[in-house]
């Protein structure tokens, strides 16, 4: 088997798009490992899209060509009650991921806050990360500090925004709408934070 996927993926060396799901619970080491490093040999690759359940280890994930990045991150059974924070060593890996390529879009929709990610985005002095669209489902305040730190956005895409619970989360609503400076000439629906020179394309999906 371990020779027969080698040799498939050996066959796809120019492969632009991956699209991977992988569970925790039917995905042996050894499968994970030849996947990582198959996708690090891929020079033209430009978009992943991981679709993930449980704890994976994308320590060995190297790839540094990326444009777009896209997470799915859902709990397994075993990790459904397990207190993780961005401490745990897979979303350390995914943000080492995101620093370490030429990202425009990010897709980051899990359970995590990604505080990690953003911590990171918003500190950076790394020119070749210049995101132009992000969408996401966890708000924090982590959060809305990049965002105000950082000129180059051109779509924000919250779907079902959470803060945690009902009241934070209408804290954070108010924070992000106090950010907004008074009516200006911007297409409909732009809406233009304070720190962002330029308009911002938001969609919020709806419960």
């Amino acid at each position: 088997m371990r020779d027969l996927l080698a040799s498939a993926l050996a066959s796809l060396p120019n492969i632009r798009t991956v699209a991977w799901t992988v569970h925790e619970e039917n995905s042996s080491a050894w499968e994970q490992n030849a996947i990582c490093h198959f996708l690090n040999r891929l020079i033209a690759l430009e978009d992943l899209r991981l679709s993930i359940q449980g704890i994976i280890d994308f320590s060995l994930l190297q790839v540094s060509g990326l444009r777009r990045f896209r997470l799915m991150d859902a709990p397994s059974w075993q990790t459904l009650f397990m207190n993780l924070t961005d401490e745990a060593p897979m979303y350390q890996d995914i943000s080492h991921l995101v620093a370490q390529n030429r990202l425009t879009c990010l897709h980051l929709h899990g359970t995590s806050n990604w505080f990690k990610v953003w911590s990171m985005l918003r500190i950076t002095t790394d020119p070749h990360i210049k995101l132009t669209e992000i969408t996401t489902n966890i708000v924090t305040s982590e959060f809305f500090h990049y965002l105000t730190s950082y000129s180059g956005l051109e779509k924000l895409t919250l779907i079902q925004p959470d803060g945690g619970n009902r009241d934070r989360s209408d804290r954070l609503a108010d924070t992000f709408f106090e950010t907004l400076p008074p009516p200006c000439d911007v297409p409909r629906g732009a809406l233009l934070p304070r720190g962002l020179r330029e308009p911002v394309q938001l969609w919020v999906a709806q419960r």
